[in-house]
């Protein structure tokens, strides 16, 4: 589906996202070719601000890495980034994720 806006058209945001999946999931490849996935974790607690982070998995399986600086108020607004990273951005998170080794729990 594309969405007209003010005469330019867009992606439907459930282009990139994993059929069937409530939860906001986008695959790449790194630079080495390898797949992963983008998604968006939540953060349980009190404070709804900035309650989901930016997490990296590898799509063969592995050790997901979390980006809990990279915040969202709500998944839709997660989503949405997601889906509009470039590849390059999200590439440039990914070797962040990976330099920190910050495993999601």
């Amino acid at each position: 589906m594309i969405a007209l806006v003010t005469g330019v058209r867009l992606p439907d945001s459930s282009a990139h996202t994993t059929p069937g999946s409530e939860a906001c999931m986008r695959e790449f490849n790194d630079t080495d070719g390898r797949p992963w996935v983008a998604t968006a974790d939540e953060e349980h607690g009190t404070d709804y601000k900035g309650r989901y982070y930016l997490v990296m998995k590898p799509a063969d399986g592995g050790e997901a890495v979390a980006l809990k600086d990279v915040r969202w108020n709500s998944e839709r607004s997660a989503r949405r980034t997601i889906d509009t990273m470039s590849l390059v951005e999200l590439r440039r998170r990914l070797r962040s994720a990976v330099g920190r080794k910050s495993p999601v729990l």
